[in-house]
């Protein structure tokens, strides 16, 4: 019986859709880690704007680079591979050529691989590199000269290299006469790739510089420009097509996933063919009637962290995938967004056991474990009763910490069907003895990677910080900080291995320091301070150590940076304005000292863009208008530049609007309401010409509302509420709209609430209590769902509060005492638990003392007086141990203080 096809998937043709190097090694290695750290990650960052379901695209090095040490024999198994690759994941190709043509393989090697490739013949005396190009790009897979960009680096300056490094990076300063006959082929290739008319506008000359101290090539921050403009615009092209469609549901994100991470890890398999046979022969060991424990019907692959069982499972599930007589079900704990979930596993399971089964999914949505444990063994019978069930499961060690993730409780031995079979991999725990306990399973241990393969454990690990650190960042995008937080932390689990492992590799150190960030914004999220504050700190210690030991680092320096940036932020959110000054004062000399030694480099501006809006911020919540306004104006000057230099960037252009916009608020803060009406004029003009630009892009409509909120705000100090209310009912509109298109993703929830209030505080302004009442009653409703859905979000508990406090407003307004008192109390309560948890905290510290203050006022129009002298001395106990404490306490709350202080018979402390 043929196998039952997967579910369709909106995700499916980017399953795997790599970006292939095609280059020779040693002297292109520069250009390969630039565009590892450099392109790479913008790459990934506009494909998350644009599509964030898709799998996260990865560099594969260049052959003749991966293949460094190695023997002949295996080189042209890695080429044949290649092409295989190349024809069943259609890659995007950049080709890479310096002054090296590369090593050619003897003739009875090619003409023994051209065989096992199905090709007529290779050409002998071709380069690897050359064939890789000629036959599996330009020959045998001719449609993929549309995803292939060819760059060709400029000769270097050799007459200032030392004669052994000519040697390395051109061939005609080789000594050996056969190398340099190849120069001549190079150049070949060259001029045939610019000819091809395919290829026309696709192939591209760059320059690169050479440092002597280093003795490697630089100056490359044209060529990773160059690479991401044309590279962007050859992944744009293609995801418009698949733009539209609906978004995946989790099952389909999760089978995508899993297919990418079955693609990596088998990448880096080699050896242990024993193995793999063993467990094949147990995927397919003869069915015996009877209990279990009749046959061989399970085993479990165990070794230490570095014995690469991941591999073997992407090798395994590769090979079962393809044969069509059994049914696989697979499940990667460490390697997609839900695999450590043993509910998700087994509804998925369910899903594709009805499929094959040809029955609707029993299973509905609100199901008890032993509903949804029933139906999966249910289904599992009446399949295992047509063919053969192999059950794959991948790193059982890192599956929930549950009952039924720690001591797999899920797997009911007695309901297993003599015709299935499961094959678990993972470091030796709780789960793997109770699976072995059973006759009939058993264990394959495997050891550490030899030393030789180090470097490609190495990558598998790199591989997996990856893929977790973009479930985490796909997660907290949604809204699930829990999840993401688990997936972040998996990966910070992994760099720390790593990173001891190796304590002199820079690139793991820092690694693990931008690991500890990760884990530290998501228990900022959760309102964890203390635990952010670890983890920050961590993250700028090695960040600060690994700056020290290279000055000249400008990676390092810029880590640096970044970690001293999230420690400002935190203080700042912990109301410790004074101690935020420090560490946003040092990265801002860093990135001055940074951006001053390139002012063409783009990213160093941007980030010296960012150090001055946030000392502007600081200025401005310390009341220091004149010194946030300096800050403001530099970064909009910086804003300015960038656009001049590339008008059609929407980052920088963005960049613009927001400083317009930081101006604008300053200008209507000192009394300018011609300056901040211009200057949001001209922010909301950037804004809207983006968002027209690009209207699926929710990030630019976003901008749009923000812009049409302050000239709404503008509008109402100005006294114009029918200016107001148009600008605030267009920014409604566009929350609406991105509301609704996802409703799972909290920012745009969160927003709504917030345009329902702009609204509401509208509409009491204009007497109309009752659409006031309303919409703060829509936005309360919003705000309820988001804090229920996660209690320990501080910004959503204070969002409630405030909505709270509204509604005891508009209460008040109608002569609804009692209502107005209950909503006043109930914001209360959730202010005073606020604030009992960060005593540092100025804003939940003002928080509370403002609701102090809103229950006297109210306890004085019911007459309550005594009630109301309580109230009053709580207000002043509250703002006077703010003051006490060295808290931020503004100047219209200093006068607060100084009448509830008279009020008392009290000084001020």
């Amino acid at each position: 019986m043929p196998q039952a096809p997967a579910p369709p998937s909106s995700a499916a043709p980017w399953k795997a859709r790599p970006v292939l190097i095609s280059s020779t090694g040693k002297d292109l290695q520069s250009e390969h880690h630039w565009l590892n750290t450099r392109v790479l990650p913008r790459i990934r960052e506009e494909l998350a704007k644009r599509m964030p379901h898709l799998a996260a695209i990865g560099l594969q090095p260049a052959a003749e680079t991966a293949l460094a040490g190695t023997d002949e024999a295996r080189g042209l198994r890695l080429l044949k591979g290649r092409l295989e690759e190349i024809k069943r994941s259609r890659p995007f190709l950049l080709v890479l050529l310096g002054d090296r043509y590369g090593w050619v393989p003897p003739a009875a090697r090619l003409k023994a691989a051209a065989r096992e490739q199905g090709l007529a013949t290779f050409p002998a005396g071709k380069s690897l590199t050359a064939l890789e190009i000629e036959f599996g790009i330009l020959k045998e897979i001719p449609e993929q000269k549309h995803r292939c960009l060819c760059f060709f680096r400029q000769p270097l300056p050799y007459d200032q290299m030392p004669e052994n490094s000519r040697a390395d990076y051109s061939d005609a300063h080789s000594h050996d006469p056969q190398v340099r006959a190849a120069h001549a082929k190079l150049e070949a290739l060259k001029d045939k790739l610019r000819r091809d008319p395919d290829l026309a506008g696709r192939t591209h000359d760059y320059s690169a510089e050479w440092n002597p101290q280093t003795s490697e090539v630089t100056g490359l921050d044209a060529f990773c420009e160059l690479v991401f403009e044309q590279l962007w615009a050859v992944i744009d092209r293609e995801i418009m097509a698949f733009a539209a469609p609906p978004a995946p549901t989790w099952e389909e994100q999760e089978r995508a996933a899993l297919d990418e991470f079955v693609v990596r890890h088998s990448r880096s398999f080699g050896g242990r063919v024993d193995i793999i046979a063993r467990l094949l022969a147990i995927a397919h060991s003869p069915t015996a009637e009877g209990e279990i424990g009749y046959s061989d019907w399970g085993a479990c692959v165990t070794g230490p962290p570095d014995s690469a069982t991941s591999t073997l499972f992407a090798k395994l599930h590769r090979d079962l995938a393809s044969d069509p007589s059994l049914l696989l079900l697979a499940n990667a704990a460490g390697g997609t967004p839900r695999g450590p979930s043993v509910d998700s596993m087994l509804r998925r399971w369910i899903g594709e056991l009805a499929i094959a089964a040809g029955l609707p999914d029993p299973l509905p949505t609100p199901a008890s474990d032993d509903a949804v444990e029933a139906a999966f063994y249910s289904l599992l019978g009446h399949v295992a009763a047509q063919r053969r069930v192999v059950m794959l499961l991948d790193s059982l060690d890192q599956a929930e910490p549950s009952p039924r993730g720690l001591h797999l409780t899920w797997f009911k031995a007695f309901q297993w069907p003599a015709n299935a079979r499961i094959i678990a991999t993972a470091i030796p725990c709780p789960a793997t003895a109770e699976l072995l306990q059973w006759a009939g399973s058993q264990e394959i241990e495997v050891p550490s990677l030899p030393a030789a393969d180090a470097a490609v454990s190495g990558k598998r690990h790199s591989l997996r910080v990856v893929c977790d650190d973009n479930a985490g960042d796909l997660l907290r995008a949604q809204g699930d900080l829990a999840g993401a937080l688990h997936a972040y932390r998996e990966s910070l689990a992994v760099s720390q291995r790593r990173a001891q492992t190796d304590p002199a590799n820079v690139g793991w150190q820092r690694t693990l320091s931008e690991s500890h960030l990760k884990v530290g914004d998501v228990l900022r999220d959760q309102g964890d301070l203390d635990g952010t504050l670890r983890h920050y700190s961590e993250s700028q210690s090695i960040a600060r150590r690994l700056a020290a030991s290279d000055p000249a680092n400008a990676a390092c320096q810029r880590d640096l940076s970044v970690s001293l940036e999230k420690l400002g932020d935190l203080a700042v959110v912990q109301g410790d304005l004074a101690g935020a000054l420090p560490p946003f004062t040092e990265s801002k000399t860093i990135r001055e000292r940074l951006a001053a030694s390139d002012p063409t480099h783009a990213l160093w501006q941007r980030d010296l863009w960012m150090s001055n809006g946030k000392l502007g911020d600081l200025a401005n919540s310390q009341g220091n208008l004149g010194d946030s306004s300096r800050f403001w104006t530099k970064a909009s000057e910086i804003a300015q530049r960038l656009t001049a230099g590339d008008p059609a960037n929407g980052v920088w252009q963005r960049d613009l609007a927001v400083s317009l916009n930081k101006l604008g608020d300053l200008a209507a803060a000192q009394g300018d309401l011609a300056g901040a009406l211009r200057a949001f004029t001209d922010g909301q003009t950037i804004t809207h010409r983006l968002a027209a630009s690009d209207p699926a892009k929710a990030e630019w409509q976003r901008d749009l509302s923000v812009s049409l909120e302050k000239l709404g705000d503008l509008a109402v100090t100005q006294g114009d509420l029918a200016g107001a209310r148009h600008a605030f009912t267009r920014r409604q509109t566009i929350a609406e709209r991105l509301a609704a298109s996802d409703p799972a993703n909290a920012g745009w929830q969160r927003d709504l609430s917030v345009s329902l209030n702009k609204l509401g505080s509208l509409a009491m302004a204009q007497g109309d209590l009752a659409g006031a009442s309303h919409a703060f009653t829509e936005s309360k409703s919003i705000r309820e769902r988001l804090a229920a859905s996660d209690p320990a979000n501080a910004t959503w508990q204070r969002d409630l509060s405030v909505s709270l406090g509204k509604l005891g407003e508009v209460a008040a307004a109608q002569g609804d005492q009692t209502g107005a008192m209950r909503a006043f109390t109930e914001s209360k309560t959730i202010a005073e638990r606020l604030a009992a948890s960060d005593p540092a905290n100025a804003a939940w510290q003002r928080d509370l003392w403002v609701s102090h203050w809103r229950l006297a006022k109210q306890c004085e129009k019911c007459g309550k007086a005594q009630d109301a002298a309580g109230w009053w001395r709580k207000a002043h106990a509250t703002l006077a141990a703010m003051q006490r404490r060295g808290l931020f306490v503004s100047a219209q709350d200093e006068m607060h203080l100084s009448r509830l202080a008279a009020m008392f018979g009290a000084t001020q402390p």
